[in-house]
C-alpha cells in the first residue's frame, strides 16, 4: 500500500439522508490503495441512519471524522470541509468522551456544530495537501487517490473521468460524461493559455467541476473561491472561477470515479407529510407557493441557482476581466432568463438581473417586431426563385401573400403576449396574487389556526389568545387593504378562488365562524370539538 508521506489527501464526504448508499461510498475510501488520506464526514442533518452509520466509522477508524450539523445544502457543507483542512475559520470549543470518541462542540459563522473524532487522533487536520470531494452516494475505484497523487506532480490539480452507474435506474438516454461533451480522449497536462483554449474551443454551452478531480489545498489559501451557498449545480461557478485561477493542469484519461444514477427521491413521492424528509429546509419553506408540487418546485429551483450563477459570474468576470466571459455568460443568462417563465418567484430570484440584463430580453423582442417588413422582404427576395419555376403568376403572388400572412399572425400574436404579460405584472405589483388575497379571508386564517393547534392540550388551551390574535390581525389587514376593493373575479388566475375554497382549511374555519354568529365566540370554542364530525359528515361524508 502506498503511504506517501510527503502528500497527504484530505476528503470531504457531505451527507445527507443516503443510509442505503453510505457504507458503500466510506468503504470505497477505506479501501484505498494510498492510505495517507484524513477522511471528514460532514453530516447535513440527515433525518435516516445516516448519521449513526458514520459515526460507527469514527469509533473504528482514526483517520475518519466527522461534523454533525443543521441542513443547509451540499455547497455550505463542502465549504465547512475546505476551511477545516485550511483549519480556518472554526472555532474549537470544549471536548468530552463519549462511546469512545471525542466530541467537541465547534462553530463555522457563529454556528454551532459538532466534532467527533477517534480519542487517539488530533481532533485538528495535519499537513494536508490536497483536497478532493466525494458525494455519499457515489462510490471510488480503488486505485483513485494513487493515481492523483502519481500523476499530479507539481501542478494544480488532476480532473479524472468517470464511469455512470445504472444499476438503480436507467433513463431512456445513456448520460453523457464532462470528458465526452469536451472531447477529451487522452491524459495530457496542459498550461493556463492551454486550458482557455480548451474551453473556448468545445461546442458545450456549460462547464462544471466538484468531484471531478483532486486540488491543490493551497489555492484555497490565497483566494476565496468557495461554493455559493443556497442552490444547487453549484460546481458551475466553482467550476470556472477554479480554472480561472490555475496555472497548470493534469486529464487524467482513466474513469476513476461512480456516479451513480438514482431514482430521484422526491420525485416519486406525492404531496404527503413525509415531505420534510425529502427536501431540504430552503425548499421547505416555498412549498405553498407550488401547491406542494415537488416538479415544479425543483424546476423553479433550478432556475433560481442558475440566476445566483449568473450573476456571480457576471461579477466575477467583471472584476477579473477573464477571456472566457463571453464564451460561457451569455448562456448562463439565457438559461437564468427563463425565471420570468415561472408564475411565482418566492426567493427573489429576478434580483440577481440588472437593468442592462432586463433591456438585452427587451431589445431582443423589440427587435423581431420592429423587423416586420424586413423580413417580409426577405421572403419575398426567397420566394423570387418560384418565378423561374411557376410561370403561374396567380400561384406566385398566393405563396407570398400566404406567407405575408403567416408572420402578420405570428407577430399580433407576439404583440399580445407582451401586452398581456405587462398587464399581468403591474396588476400583481398592484393588487397581489389571487392566491394572497383569498389566504387574507378570515376563514382561512381561522382555519389553519385551528388545525395547527389541536394537535395537544397546550395549544388547544392556548386557541382562544390565538384566535383572538388572528381576528385583530384580520381587522388590520382589512385596514391596510381598504382601498383595495377589486372583486376577486378579476384577478388573472380567478379560478385557483374554487379550489382554496374547497379545501379543509378554509372551510372548517367557514363553519366555525358561522358557529360565533350562533352561540358567541365563548361558545363557539367549547362546541367545536363536538361539532367537528357533524362537520366533517355534512361537508365531506365522512365521520
Amino acid at each position: 500500500m502506498n503511504t506517501d508521506e510527503n502528500n497527504k489527501i484530505g476528503i470531504v464526504i457531505p451527507i445527507f439522508n443516503v443510509e442505503y448508499y453510505l457504507e458503500c461510498c466510506i468503504k470505497s475510501v477505506i479501501n484505498q490503495t494510498f492510505s495517507n488520506y484524513e477522511l471528514l464526514l460532514i453530516n447535513d442533518g440527515s433525518n435516516d441512519k445516516s448519521f449513526e452509520i458514520a459515526k460507527y466509522y469514527v469509533s473504528k477508524y482514526t483517520n475518519i471524522k466527522l461534523i454533525n450539523k443543521d441542513n443547509k445544502g451540499v455547497s455550505h457543507t463542502r465549504n465547512i470541509g475546505i476551511e477545516y483542512y485550511l483549519n480556518n475559520k472554526i472555532l474549537y470549543q470544549n471536548t468530552i468522551i463519549e462511546n469512545n470518541m471525542c466530541k467537541t462542540n465547534i462553530t463555522y459563522k457563529n454556528e454551532p456544530m459538532v466534532l467527533y473524532s477517534s480519542v487517539n487522533t488530533n481532533k485538528y487536520p495535519e499537513n494536508i495537501n490536497y483536497i478532493i470531494f466525494l458525494d455519499s452516494d457515489d462510490f471510488w475505484e480503488k486505485n483513485i487517490l494513487e493515481r492523483c497523487i502519481k500523476n499530479i506532480n507539481n501542478n494544480d490539480l488532476v480532473w479524472y473521468d468517470y464511469n455512470v452507474d445504472y444499476t438503480e435506474f436507467k433513463p431512456e438516454i445513456n448520460y453523457q460524461t464532462i470528458f465526452q461533451f469536451y472531447n477529451i480522449n487522452k491524459t495530457i497536462t496542459l498550461t493556463k493559455n492551454e486550458i482557455v483554449e480548451l474551453l473556448i474551443q468545445t461546442k458545450n454551452i456549460l462547464f462544471w467541476f466538484g468531484w471531478h478531480g483532486m486540488i491543490k489545498l493551497e489555492l484555497f489559501k490565497d483566494t476565496n473561491l468557495r461554493f455559493i451557498e443556497g442552490i444547487i449545480h453549484e460546481d458551475h461557478y466553482f467550476g470556472l472561477v477554479l480554472f480561472s485561477k490555475i496555472n497548470s493542469v493534469v486529464i487524467l484519461y482513466e474513469k476513476l470515479y461512480n456516479y451513480r444514477v438514482r431514482i430521484n427521491s422526491v420525485c416519486n413521492h406525492s404531496k404527503t407529510p413525509k415531505l420534510q424528509n425529502i427536501l431540504p429546509k430552503k425548499l421547505l419553506k416555498i412549498i405553498d407557493y407550488f401547491d406542494n408540487d415537488i416538479n415544479e418546485i425543483y424546476n423553479y429551483y433550478k432556475t433560481y441557482s442558475y440566476c445566483v450563477t449568473y450573476k456571480k459570474l457576471k461579477e466575477y468576470f467583471n472584476k477579473h476581466n477573464y477571456i472566457l466571459k463571453n464564451r460561457y455568460l451569455p448562456s448562463y443568462y439565457n438559461i437564468a432568463i427563463n425565471l420570468f417563465n415561472h408564475n411565482n418567484d418566492p426567493l427573489i430570484g429576478y434580483n440577481c438581473f440588472d437593468f442592462n440584463d432586463i433591456k438585452i430580453k427587451l431589445n431582443n423582442i423589440n427587435k423581431l417586431l420592429n423587423n416586420k417588413e424586413q423580413i417580409i422582404n426577405n421572403n419575398k427576395l426567397n420566394y423570387s426563385n418560384l418565378e423561374k419555376k411557376y410561370e403561374n403568376e396567380i400561384i406566385k403572388n398566393n405563396v407570398l401573400q400566404e406567407e405575408n400572412n403567416y408572420l402578420n399572425i405570428n407577430i399580433n400574436s407576439l404583440n399580445k403576449t407582451i401586452q398581456q404579460k405587462n398587464a399581468e405584472i403591474l396588476f400583481i405589483k398592484k393588487y397581489g396574487t389571487v392566491r394572497n388575497k383569498i389566504k387574507s379571508h378570515l376563514a382561512y386564517m381561522v382555519g389553519k389556526t385551528l388545525i395547527k393547534n389541536s394537535n395537544n392540550i397546550f395549544d388547544l388551551a392556548l386557541m382562544p389568545i390565538k384566535l383572538l390574535v388572528i381576528y385583530l390581525t384580520y381587522i388590520q389587514i382589512k385596514k391596510i387593504n381598504k382601498n383595495n376593493n377589486l372583486p376577486i373575479s378579476k384577478y388573472p388566475n380567478a379560478y385557483k378562488i374554487e379550489k382554496i375554497k374547497n379545501t379543509f382549511t378554509y372551510n372548517i374555519g367557514l363553519y366555525y365562524i358561522n358557529l360565533t354568529k350562533k352561540y358567541t365566540f365563548v361558545g363557539a370554542l367549547f362546541l367545536f370539538p363536538f361539532l367537528i364530525n357533524k362537520f366533517k359528515k355534512s361537508h365531506y361524508g365522512t365521520n
